[in-house]
């Protein structure tokens, strides 16, 4: 699922690079004369150098042209898909074995993400190896784009029923542009993934998947596995969970790991001794009267009027569910919002809006309404939810909504079995995580058999650069991926909560 922070992070600089190619044979000729396909073709970066890059780093970019549509084995080439590639070397002596990033959403770009990277846990792991970033067929600069800018999302995805209709023009400019979207799955993105290593000509690679990329990586793992030296997934979802269906179960547990935490400390305890209380309280008074406020929209600096409802600040406690930040805070917000001061949940509208502004919308409902149409209803958790949470969060309705008017094929048969695998693999998960809970890397691991889980007593939804200790784990374990790496680190830890 979508990491939140990302559209937080500044835009990147406006300067393109033209810089070598990764490799040197990008002319390759199928037997009718034709180029074949797969093939890798050098190009400028089509985006801006991120001003986080190390001195001496190195990026160079590309195109890897594939089969947009992989249903048959015949050799007639069809339609071919571009698929945006970049590749960051630190300048000194590196592994040979690359790191694959296979970045969220589904829908976010690797490409989008290499700045905040860098800007974090990257700049330590470059000193060991390359790092390639992938944009995943149909989304950030791939050709084509899956991008529907037409339908307006935010942290709930699509809220207002004219969206639906505006989702229906954006199926039919794809198709009208010759766009099968029934081709765009996740089982053909880890097609994508195992031609990109061939085709660059490593013999074998690691994958870090975040989010929704760990699903494509152990899509990865089950199909090619040959291909891994090593897997990192960090903040796992694995394809048998049902991520629609247990979000309200999820996002529950998270709400009261939080007021556990806070009446553990003396301090959140004597500001706030009845957070859940408190919730309850501030839900049902905003559904039954909303309050209009406004607010100024950082993108284009235009104010915005917003009936701050339950469903509202249901997303709003959402997004802050995601990271240690939020998590700090949500004690007091909720206070805040029931004493009637509401400047606390406005001040957070613009990070709700902003909270999808990076997916590639098509490419999202493309993969959710193959792999987890069917299955809205059936929680793969045992079910524990808060009061009001379901009704107010509203994922799996929209997508229900959504899915009635896109038009996408089955997934393929086994798509949502658990993956069994003997390749190395660490799954990171936070304990707070709302989406993906540790629960569901556990499952994942129980299949894994050369595997290590760790979890991070403070963290939630995707932990690498939260801190030294996931990144500490994560370098020792590409070093020696067939080790246990030391995590001692991870045992402790409690949440500072932010209080007025």
């Amino acid at each position: 699922m979508k990491n939140p922070c990302q559209p937080l992070v500044s835009a990147l600089a406006a300067l393109v690079l033209t810089l070598p190619s990764l490799v040197s044979n990008v002319s390759a000729q199928s037997d009718g004369g034709e180029p074949a396909v797969p093939r890798f073709e050098a190009a400028s970066c089509a985006f801006a150098r991120p001003t986080e890059m190390p001195v001496g780093a190195t990026l160079r970019c590309g195109y890897l042209v594939v089969p947009e549509q992989r249903l048959s084995a015949a050799p007639v080439q069809g339609a071919t898909l571009r698929l945006a590639v970049a590749r960051l070397s630190s300048g000194h002596p590196l592994a040979a074995d690359p790191v694959v990033y296979l970045a969220g959403g589904p829908g976010d770009a690797g490409s989008t993400d290499l700045a905040p990277l860098l800007g974090g846990a990257l700049p330590t792991l470059l000193d060991d190896r390359d790092w390639i970033f992938l944009d995943q067929r149909g989304t950030g600069r791939s050709e084509p784009s899956l991008a529907c800018p037409e339908v307006h999302v935010n942290s709930a995805g699509v809220t207002d029923p004219i969206e639906i209709s505006h989702a229906q023009d954006c199926a039919t400019r794809l198709s009208d542009a010759g766009v099968d979207v029934s081709a765009y799955t996740t089982a053909n993105s880890a097609a994508d993934v195992a031609d990109l290593v061939r085709t660059l000509g490593y013999d074998q690679v690691n994958l870090y998947g975040a989010s929704y990329g760990s699903r494509l990586a152990l899509a990865v793992e089950r199909d090619s596995p040959e291909l891994l030296r090593s897997v990192i997934l960090d903040g796992v979802l694995p394809p048998q969970a049902s991520v629609y269906a247990d979000a309200p179960i999820s996002v529950s547990r998270s709400l009261r790991l939080v007021f556990d935490a806070c009446a553990a400390d003396l301090r959140c305890h004597a500001a706030y001794p009845n957070p859940l209380g408190q919730f309850g309280h501030v839900m049902s008074t905003l559904h039954n009267h909303p309050v209009a406020v406004e607010y100024t929209d950082p993108a284009s600096s235009q104010s915005r009027h917003v009936m701050l409802d339950s469903t509202v600040f249901m997303q709003i406690v959402y997004v802050m569910l995601y990271v240690p930040e939020g998590l700090t805070m949500l004690p007091a917000l909720i206070g805040l919002t029931d004493s009637g001061d509401l400047g606390a949940a406005t001040s957070f509208l613009p990070d709700v809006e902003a909270y999808a502004s990076t997916v590639s919308l098509g490419l999202y409902y493309s993969v959710e309404c193959a792999e987890e149409g069917h299955r809205v209803a059936l929680p793969s958790l045992p079910q524990d939810e808060l009061p009001g949470v379901r009704a107010e969060l509203g994922i799996s309705d929209d997508l229900t909504r959504f899915c009635a008017v896109w038009p996408t094929g089955p997934a393929p048969a086994g798509a949502s079995a658990p993956v069994a695998s003997d390749v190395p693999t660490l799954l990171l998960s936070g304990r707070f995580d709302p989406i993906t809970p540790p629960e569901y890397a556990r499952d994942t691991a129980s299949a894994l058999s050369n595997s290590y889980q760790v979890e991070f007593p403070i963290d939630s939804h995707v932990s690498l650069s939260t801190g030294p200790c996931p990144l500490g784990i994560a370098r020792a374990f590409l070093a020696t991926p067939d080790q246990p790496p030391p995590t001692g680190c991870a045992a402790e830890g409690t949440l500072s909560f932010v209080l007025p």
